[in-house]
């Protein structure tokens, strides 16, 4: 019916929707920075209150989208190379982020402080860098297995770290390599949101 009190919640809830739009659209303004944040703000209440009803809009289709799945994005992908060295030998390592993920920047910026130390030979820790944007639709599969815990970073196409990093931890590691006492991090401590939300059902 249409004034049931079903009827009446999703008119309220789709409200707020309009309202959060309205917002976004008002500070447009404003720094990139604070545009993403309430963009992302505006995105996961969307879905918490789970607006996303199939029917109520013409194309059937969930009104909030979070992750790879949207049909539009909100920002560029981010998915490419970061910097390359010109050297068999050099360490390959993969950033899984996105468009405003502040800990893959601090991440990055350890990187390439490593990248230009400088020790008894030149260029110990050189390395290449590439990242992977886990919210294009061609990443799902990292998207799903990291959604919950970027950055996350593979070394020579294995997981190494997650979170955070610092120049010792990649002094450390580099030496290691180039000693042949590196061991991979235990399989247990890779993240996997997918098989995390699988358990927990």
């Amino acid at each position: 019916a249409i004034g049931s009190p079903s009827t009446l919640r999703t008119k309220k809830m789709l409200a707020q929707a309009l309202a959060l739009v309205t917002v976004l659209l008002i500070m447009s303004n404003f720094s990139g920075a604070l545009r993403r944040e309430l963009s992302e703000m505006a995105f996961q209440s969307c879905r918490n209150s789970r607006l996303g009803v199939r029917g109520l809009l013409p194309t059937h289709q969930p009104m909030c989208h979070v992750g790879p799945s949207r049909s539009m994005r909100r920002f560029a992908s981010v998915t490419g190379n970061v910097y390359t060295v010109e050297s068999e030998d050099a360490p390959s390592i993969t950033l899984f982020t996105k468009e405003g993920c502040t800990l893959c920047d601090k991440v990055k910026d350890v990187l390439k402080e490593a990248a230009a130390t400088q020790n008894d030979d030149d260029n110990a820790y050189a390395h290449s860098l590439d990242q992977v944007d886990i919210t294009d639709a061609e990443h799902k599969q990292w998207f799903d297995k990291y959604k919950y815990d970027i950055p996350v970073l593979h070394l020579n196409g294995e997981y190494w770290a997650k979170h955070r990093l610092d120049l010792a931890k990649v002094h450390q590691t580099f030496d290691s390599l180039k000693d042949g006492t590196y061991k991979s991090p235990p399989k247990g401590e890779e993240p996997n949101a997918a098989e995390m939300e699988r358990k927990s059902r």
